[in-house]
């Protein structure tokens, strides 16, 4: 079945490369392109983060996975997981797919990307806006660290399992708010369209769209200190069942 969304992303790094058991002639090309993608990429790294304010030099490893090896938290959804973000370990995961395109990432040009729906994605054209989107997972986490965190965030190990799907829709949607500053993109969701279900928020446009829905009010009027809010006290079950009234 084709997937409805392929998320993948590309994080700026320096650090070397691990293939694990990887073609290595996958490596050996990723290895070619790799200084071109990261000076493209490293400009929209740059003004996410400059734009959310967050005060960071770190910047994560990048790694190669096997697709079958991701984790898809959209159990309801024919998604196909391409990237994923470790906030334990700063690490981003690319799937191995990825390395198979890049004669024509090669070409892509971040200034004339337009952002496109999350149900029509294109592999190539859309790199630059996932890659803001996990840009925003790491800057968070790293905002998180600044403000005394006791845990890297998102921490879905220790999290009540009351709080999971909140967390979730939390962090996403504040990912989603950092790849729209770049690359804005309508809000096709609202607040009526939250179900009352808990088992009806386990689909990806809830979870990303909807997260966007929930945080992006708080997050223009209140910023970095609305956003740590939030972070710190994602919505409950109980919250779901009205989530403009947790909002408020």
């Amino acid at each position: 079945m084709k997937p409805n969304k392929i998320i993948i992303s590309l994080l700026l790094t320096s650090a070397t490369l691990t293939f694990n058991d990887l073609n290595t002639s996958l490596e050996s090309k990723f290895n070619i392109y790799k200084k071109d993608l990261e000076s493209k990429l490293s400009t929209i790294y740059s003004n996410i983060r400059d734009s959310l304010q967050i005060n960071t030099i770190k910047t994560p490893k990048l790694m190669l996975r096997k697709p079958e090896d991701f984790f898809n938290p959209y159990t309801r959804d024919s998604v196909e997981i391409l990237a994923t973000y470790n906030p334990e370990t700063n690490e981003i995961f690319l799937s191995s797919k990825y390395a198979e395109s890049l004669d024509s990432l090669k070409k892509i040009d971040l200034y004339t990307t337009k952002s496109v729906s999350h149900y029509s994605f294109d592999l190539v054209k859309d790199i630059p806006k996932l890659f803001a989107h996990e840009s925003g997972h790491f800057l968070f986490n790293q905002l998180a660290t600044n403000n005394g965190f006791n845990t890297y965030w998102p921490n879905y190990n220790e999290i009540d399992p009351q709080h999971l799907i909140g967390l979730r829709l939390i962090s996403e949607g504040l990912a989603e708010y950092a790849e729209r500053l770049l690359y804005p993109s309508a809000n096709t969701f609202a607040d009526s369209l939250y179900s009352k279900r808990i088992e009806d928020f386990d689909n990806l446009r809830t979870i990303s769209d909807g997260g966007y829905n929930l945080i992006a009010p708080v997050f223009r009027e209140y910023g970095n200190r609305g956003a740590l809010h939030m972070m710190r006290n994602p919505p409950s079950n109980k919250d779901l069942k009205n989530l403009p009234a947790y909002r408020r």
